[in-house]
């Protein structure tokens, strides 16, 4: 199997995981979820299973085996243009609104404090909010960056 047919496959099951999630998710009113049960398995198969996809997906690209998409192009035209931006920071760029963030992806020895941030942007829509779909592209294509939770008052690991 090529490492293309690899993606499509793991795509495949992402999705077949994501519909057995929703139709366990019938079984508890709440998201508390036990240690064991089938639902917490499923959850842990799709994560592990989208950052590898993810990682390969960066393979390919990388290799020139896959072609980069929009979303990737722009958000280095954004890096390559404005270096220098702060967090929370608006910018335009072909006509369209953007502001940058900064994810934590490596805490201390004590997960108190966050030594490493990775910066990504999102694009705004008309109504100056966050355009969800975008958001959700950056999840799907980063997702070994989004381990670490952002908290206002703590960062702690999922």
């Amino acid at each position: 199997m090529s490492e293309l047919d690899k993606v499509e496959s793991m795509t495949n099951r992402i999705e077949q995981l994501y519909t057995e999630i929703e139709n366990e998710m019938v079984k508890y009113d709440d998201f508390d979820f036990p240690e064991g049960s089938l639902i917490t398995k499923l959850n842990e198969e799709r994560k592990s299973l989208t950052i590898e996809r993810a990682l390969l997906w960066r393979k390919l690209k990388s290799n020139g085996e896959m072609l980069y998409t929009n979303q990737e192009i722009i958000m280095d035209k954004l890096n390559e243009s404005f270096p220098n931006v702060k967090s929370g920071e608006r910018v335009e760029l072909f006509g369209e609104s953007y502001i940058k963030r900064f994810q934590p992806v490596e805490l201390n020895k004590t997960g108190k404090k966050v030594k490493k941030y990775w910066p990504y942007w999102l694009r705004l829509n008309e109504r100056r909010k966050i355009d969800e779909s975008w958001k959700t592209n950056i999840h799907q294509m980063w997702p070994d960056m989004f381990l670490i939770k952002a908290d206002r008052n703590k960062a702690s690991k999922y």
